[in-house]
C-alpha cells in the first residue's frame, strides 16, 4: 500500500509517501525523520532569531563562533561550489537577500545594493579550529541551495535506519520539489515518476523521470521571480552586482545519489551556462524513444536508474536545450525540432 503524508517545511509543500503495509508504523516512522528536518530548519534559518546562522551573522564579525561539523561540512560544500562556479554561488549573499521583495515585486534602490555588496564576498569569511568570523561588518551567511537538499538527505537516512528490515518497502521524500528515494526500488520494480516541471507554463510538465534510485532536484529562475518593464527579475542573485544573474537556462534538473549531490550538479550549470554541461563523447546514437522526438513532446521518459547522471536544461524561454541520458551520451535539442547527440 502507498501511504502518504503532505507537511510544510522551510517554507515549501512538503511529502513523504510510504510503501508498506502498516499505516501507524509508516507515519511513526515520518513523524521520526520529520524530527530532523525541523531540527535543520530551526538551526540554520535565515529568518529565525534564535538560529544558528542567525547567531553567526549577528556575532562572527565581533568575534569567532564555534562550529559543529554538520555546520563546516555545509561550509566544506559552499566552498567547493564557489570555486567550482568562478564565484558565482556565493553564500555571503544574505546581506541582499532582504533587499529583494518578490511578493510585492519591487525594485531596491541601487544605493542599498551597493550599500549591501559592500558586506558579500565569500574572502570576508575566515573558519578554522571550528571557528568562523567575518573580516566586514555587514556580512551576512545564507545556505539556500544548500540546507533544504541536505535536509532531504538527512530525512531519507533516518526513514532507511528506521524502516529497513522492519517493513519499508520503499518511498520518497519531497521537500518543496527536491526529491530523494528511500532504499532501493521497490520489490515491483516500478520506479517513482517524476515530472519536470514546464518553467513557463505553471502546472505543465514537459518531461517524466523514472527514478529508481537517488534523488533528483531542479531550480530555475521561474520559482521566486517578478517580471517588470518585460524583465524577469528572479531570486538567483549575481554576488558582483546585487542584481539577478542573466542566466541561460531557465531551468536546470539533475539526478545524484543524494540530493546534496544532485543540487551541486544543477548550480554547476545553472550558475555556469553552456559552458558548464557535460562534455561527454557520444557512444551510440539516440535511442528509438528519442529519434525525431520533438523537444517539447511532454510525454518524454527519461530513466534514471542507480549510478547514472541524468540532466535536465531548458534555455531562457523555456524550451528543452540539453538533456543526458543514463547511458552517459549527451543530447541536444535541435532547431528544426527532435534531439541530436552532442
Amino acid at each position: 500500500m502507498l501511504f502518504k503524508f503532505p507537511f510544510r517545511a522551510m517554507g515549501s509543500g512538503c511529502e513523504v509517501l510510504i510503501r508498506g503495509q502498516d499505516q501507524r508504523q509508516a507515519q511513526a516512522w515520518v513523524t521520526t525523520a520529520l524530527q530532523g528536518v525541523g531540527r535543520l530548519e530551526a538551526k540554520y534559518s535565515f529568518f529565525l532569531p534564535e538560529s544558528l546562522l542567525a547567531r553567526i551573522n549577528r556575532e562572527a564579525y565581533h568575534q569567532p563562533v564555534a562550529l559543529d561539523d554538520e555546520t563546516l561540512r555545509l561550509l566544506e560544500e559552499a566552498d567547493r561550489l564557489h570555486r567550482d562556479t568562478g564565484g558565482a554561488f556565493d553564500p555571503t549573499i544574505g546581506g541582499l537577500k532582504g533587499l529583494w521583495n518578490f511578493s510585492a515585486m519591487a525594485l531596491p534602490p541601487d544605493q542599498e545594493i551597493s550599500r549591501a555588496l559592500e558586506g558579500v564576498g565569500w574572502d570576508k569569511v575566515e573558519w578554522e579550529k571550528g571557528a568562523l568570523r567575518f573580516l566586514h561588518p555587514d556580512t551576512r551567511l545564507d545556505f539556500g541551495g544548500l540546507v533544504k537538499e541536505y535536509a532531504v538527505d538527512v530525512c531519507v537516512a533516518a526513514l532507511e535506519t528506521l524502516g529497513t528490515g522492519n517493513g519499508l518497502e520503499a518511498g520518497l521524500v519531497n521537500l518543496g520539489g527536491d526529491l530523494r528515494v528511500v532504499g532501493r526500488i521497490a520489490p515491483d520494480g516500478r520506479p517513482w515518476n517524476v515530472g519536470v516541471a514546464d518553467p513557463r507554463r505553471h502546472g505543465s510538465s514537459l518531461a517524466t523521470i523514472s527514478l529508481y534510485q537517488g534523488a533528483v532536484v531542479t531550480s530555475g529562475d521561474y520559482m521566486r521571480y517578478f517580471l517588470r518593464d518585460g524583465l524577469r527579475y528572479h531570486h538567483l542573485l549575481n554576488p558582483r552586482t546585487g542584481r539577478p544573474f542573466p542566466l541561460e537556462f531557465s531551468s536546470v534538473t539533475a539526478h545524484g545519489a543524494t540530493a546534496l549531490e544532485a543540487s551541486g550538479r544543477v548550480t554547476r550549470v545553472l550558475y555556469g551556462g553552456r559552458g558548464a554541461l557535460p562534455a561527454i563523447p557520444p557512444t551510440q546514437p539516440p535511442p528509438p524513444e528519442f529519434s525525431g522526438l520533438p523537444a517539447t513532446r511532454p510525454d518524454l521518459v527519461l530513466r534514471a536508474p542507480p549510478g547514472s547522471h541524468a540532466l535536465f536544461a531548458y534555455d531562457n524561454q523555456g524550451a528543452p536545450a540539453f538533456l543526458q541520458d543514463e547511458e552517459t551520451c549527451a543530447y541536444r535539442a535541435h532547431p528544426q525540432g527532435g534531439w541530436q547527440v552532442s
